[in-house]
C-alpha cells in the first residue's frame, strides 16, 4: 500500500502570473485539495483549468471539528494538496496543525514553496535580512497590542507584521511610542494593480499613509537599534534628567519624551515601576 501524500501548495497572493508550473501540475494531479476558502480555490482552479475534483475546507474556526474527517480524507485520496486563499500555507493560518497531526499519522508532506508575502516584503524592504522574526497578526485589543511590542523592544532582529488596513494607523502609532521612530517598510496590495510601499521612519510612513488605506498590509519594522537617530534607553534619560535637574518625575518624563519621542505617560509609568 502505497504512503498517503500532502502536498503543501503555495499560491499567488494577487498576480496569478506567479504560480509556479509545478504547482499547477500538482493541483491537477491530486484528488483532493484542502483550502481555507473555497470559493478563492474555486477561481484559482478555474483560471488554469485545473479539474475540480474534491475540494474542502479547513480554516481558523472550522479547523478543530474537521480535523478527524479530514484525515480520513487524505487517507483515502492517495495524494492531497493543502493551499491558502493566498501564499504559503501555515504562515499566519491553522495549516500547521493539520500537518502535525498528518505526520503522526505516517502521512509524507511535501513542500512545493512558492509566493509568500512576508519574504516578498523581506525582499523588498531595504532592511537587514539576515535575521528576522516573523510576528503575523498583531492582537487587537490596545492593551493586548501595547503588551505585545513591549515584549519585542529589545528584540535584535528584523520584525515582520501583517496588519488590516483598519488598523495600521493604530498599530503604526503604537510601534513609534513603545520601538521608537524606527526605519521600516509598509507593503500595501503586493503584486496587484494599486500596490504601494512606503519606506522610511514609522512617523513619515504616518504621514505618507492614505486616511483610509485599503488591501492588506505587511509590514517591515528595523530591529532593536534602528531609530531615526538610536534607540533611546529611555529610563536612564528619564533618571539623569530627574536626579541631575532635581525636578519632579512628572516633569523629567516631559523632557524625556521630547529627546526620545516616546509618550509621556510611557516613559513616566516604565521608569516608576523600575523604582
Amino acid at each position: 500500500m502505497k504512503i498517503p501524500v500532502l502536498y503543501v501548495v503555495a499560491t499567488p497572493i494577487g498576480n496569478l502570473g506567479d504560480i509556479s508550473p509545478r504547482a499547477i501540475e500538482i493541483l491537477g494531479d491530486c484528488g483532493l485539495i484542502i483550502a481555507e476558502d473555497t470559493r478563492t480555490a474555486g477561481l484559482l482552479l478555474e483560471r488554469f483549468k485545473i479539474p475540480r475534483k474534491s475540494v474542502i475546507s479547513f480554516f481558523e474556526g472550522n479547523e478543530k471539528k474537521k480535523l478527524s474527517y479530514i484525515i480520513q480524507k487524505v487517507k483515502a485520496a492517495g495524494r492531497s494538496a493543502l493551499i491558502t486563499e493566498a501564499g504559503t500555507p501555515c504562515v499566519s493560518d491553522p495549516g500547521y496543525r493539520l500537518i502535525n497531526i498528518l505526520r503522526e499519522e505516517a502521512v509524507e508532506i511535501i513542500p512545493v514553496p512558492g509566493p509568500c508575502a512576508a519574504m516578498a516584503a523581506l525582499s523588498a524592504s531595504g532592511i537587514a535580512s539576515d535575521r528576522f522574526a516573523f510576528e503575523g497578526y498583531l492582537p487587537k485589543n490596545n492593551k493586548k497590542l501595547r503588551d505585545a511590542l513591549r515584549g519585542l523592544k529589545r528584540e535584535k532582529r528584523t520584525l515582520i507584521f501583517y496588519e488590516s488596513p483598519k488598523r495600521i494607523r493604530n498599530s503604526l502609532e503604537t510601534m513609534k511610542d513603545i520601538l521608537g521612530n524606527r526605519k521600516a517598510c509598509l507593503f500595501r496590495e503586493m503584486t496587484k494593480i494599486y500596490e504601494e510601499s512606503i519606506f522610511g521612519t514609522l512617523s513619515e510612513i504616518l504621514e505618507k499613509l492614505q486616511s483610509e488605506p485599503r488591501g492588506e498590509i505587511t509590514m517591515v519594522v528595523g530591529a532593536c537599534g534602528e531609530t531615526d537617530k538610536t534607540d533611546y534607553d529611555f529610563e536612564k534619560i528619564f533618571s539623569i534628567i530627574r536626579d541631575e535637574a532635581g525636578i519632579s518625575g512628572s516633569k523629567a518624563a516631559k523632557i524625556a519624551a521630547k529627546i526620545t519621542g516616546l509618550r509621556k505617560r510611557d516613559i513616566y509609568r516604565a521608569a516608576a515601576r523600575k523604582d
